[in-house]
């Protein structure tokens, strides 16, 4: 998985959708808005525990921004 700065990710296990802002050998600086503590947060995670979201394809995403 070839990462780049302005990708949207999400660890595997689930959470946030992140910001790729780089990518550093193995791990990939990503940023994302923390709602519970209303701040953006910013970790170095390595990129075999992240997967691409294409945002064009998730049909439920286009759906929250009609409501």
């Amino acid at each position: 998985m070839a990462l780049e700065p302005g990708d949207v990710v999400q660890l595997k296990s689930g959470g946030p959708l992140m910001t790729v802002v780089a990518v550093e050998k193995s791990e990939v600086r990503c940023i994302w808005h923390s709602q519970s503590a209303e701040d953006i947060r910013s970790a170095l995670i390595p990129a075999v525990a992240l997967d691409h979201i294409d945002l064009a394809d998730d049909e439920d995403l286009d759906d929250e921004d009609e409501d």
